[in-house]
């Protein structure tokens, strides 16, 4: 684990540090006393006597120690790396080994012993730690120790600071008007450029978190996204998209309303309404693996922003909001990547309620596994209602469903050189309509009358029975 002049200096503290920092990157490895012709290492602290003081240099950043006892202070510092190096080794290893976010929060209160919590995107307080000792002499925590999320005026003030999404920026302290005497701060975590969530420090007081603190923390998060990169593909996702594979799960009819309600209110966050209309796109390729989808999703999240993508069950699913979001310019955009990587995508109806997200999924996944023509790329679920139907009643009937009279008609229309079967299929599908199938067939009408009447004699089918006549169309369908 590398330090920073700041972790020193705190680490130092009981020598009544001078501190000149300048730089103050957390790159220091090694402690050395300084000498004339030694080479030097950007990341080694060269230890000298002055004037009876002791001074820590590395680069451009100085500590005055207020003693004379070099060997001491060298000691001192080998015990620091020990100590976080030690940290950091038993973190690594607990994470190969499979620990829990609990577990490694646990372990960061050895870095810092502040109310530490795990959120995910939305806010949602995911796991949290907190020593005995902290507890009980702040009755703030106390106080919040259970709380799940925060009220959503509340969200909405914290998600408008400035840095709170922002991409390779170090922990910061957070101020906002409902935080109180109550300081904290934050490190914003990501996964492959994904923001999933933060890493926040409550102290029980006004003051704002040192520098120190703040290195520590960043330690504390580079080492949370390690465990959150071991863990991204287990159970313990930490990211928007298990709001969806919750509602998307078998069991999600069994979900109690408390945790209902909870779900709409994380989406709030992002300030999706429950009213607000929304869609879902399944995107489908052929003999694709997860790794091939990366490309596309990641352009799908850089150009729609208001949009959600994620992966379930072999597929790329997209939910759209289209309150905030111009539908045109989507299926514009999308179509283009689509054809680009030759997918191709369902698109289910439009819904309000986002507890109904499986019902639309398997709309959308419907359409796209059951076109109703080939050649297109977003493919309409309303659509591929009759082509799904069609694939039900063939894969699970037992007996010969097509109409009796059909079968009579392919083998009279072959004995004796007639068109009675098309005849009857084109007076069908046109509604019964003379005059408009006789123009199709490029026969005169009256010989389409006399064809029609001359199917009836031959099979005994009532065209004016409703009933006969969908079994009829259904079988034209089948065959």
């Amino acid at each position: 684990m590398q330090l920073s002049m700041w972790i020193l200096a705190d680490w130092l503290k009981s020598y009544s540090p001078r501190v000149c920092i300048l730089e103050g990157q957390c790159i220091l490895q090694n402690v050395r006393l300084f000498s004339d012709n030694l080479r030097i290492s950007r990341t080694t602290v060269y230890l000298s006597e002055s004037n009876g003081r002791i001074m820590c240099i590395n680069g451009r950043d100085i500590l005055i120690l207020n003693t004379d006892d070099i060997n001491q202070v060298f000691n001192d510092i080998l015990d620091a790396f020990d100590y976080y190096n030690e940290w950091s080794n038993t973190a690594y290893d607990a994470i190969s080994s499979g620990c829990s976010a609990s577990d490694l929060l646990s372990m960061g209160g050895q870095l810092l012993d502040y109310f530490l919590l795990l959120a995910d995107s939305t806010f949602l307080i995911y796991e949290r730690y907190c020593s005995e000792y902290f507890k009980l002499n702040n009755p703030f925590v106390r106080e919040n120790l259970n709380i799940q999320l925060k009220p959503m005026e509340v969200l909405h003030e914290i998600d408008s600071l400035p840095h709170i999404r922002q991409h390779g920026i170090a922990p910061y302290n957070m101020t906002y008007s409902s935080q109180g005497d109550h300081n904290s701060a934050a490190c914003n975590l990501f996964i492959n450029n994904t923001h999933v969530g933060w890493l926040v420090a409550l102290r029980g007081s006004d003051r704002m978190f040192s520098q120190a603190e703040l290195d520590l923390l960043a330690v504390l998060g580079k080492t949370m996204a390690q465990w959150l990169e071991h863990n991204q593909y287990s159970e313990q996702r930490l990211d928007i998209n298990n709001i969806f594979y919750a509602l998307l799960d078998e069991t999600a009819q069994d979900r109690s309303p408390e945790d209902n309600n909870l779900l709409v209110r994380r989406l709030e966050a992002f300030h999706w309404q429950e009213s607000d209309p929304k869609q879902i796109y399944v995107l489908r390729r052929e003999n694709t693996g997860t790794y091939t989808w990366h490309p596309i999703m990641g352009l799908l999240k850089n150009s729609n922003k208001e949009c959600f993508s994620f992966y379930y069950q072999d597929f790329l699913v997209l939910l759209v909001n289209q309150a905030l979001t111009d539908s045109a310019s989507l299926e514009r955009e999308l179509s283009y990547y689509l054809q680009q990587f030759q997918c191709t995508a369902g698109k289910s109806p439009e819904f309000t309620n986002i507890l109904q997200i499986r019902k639309f999924y398997n709309a959308a996944k419907i359409a796209v596994l059951y076109p109703k023509d080939e050649t297109s790329i977003i493919l309409d679920f309303n659509d591929a209602i009759i082509p799904y139907l069609l694939f039900l009643i063939k894969s699970y009937s037992a007996t010969e469903l097509c109409h009796t009279g059909l079968l009579f008609l392919k083998q009279y229309d072959k004995e004796h050189d007639t068109q009675l079967y098309d005849t009857l299929r084109m007076y069908l599908q046109l509604e019964r309509n003379c005059t408009v199938a006789a123009q199709q067939m490029n026969v005169h009408r009256s010989t389409l009358i006399y064809r029609i009447n001359r199917i009836q004699e031959l099979t005994g089918i009532d065209l004016e029975n409703p009933s006969e006549r969908f079994h009829l169309l259904l079988s034209f369908l089948l065959e």
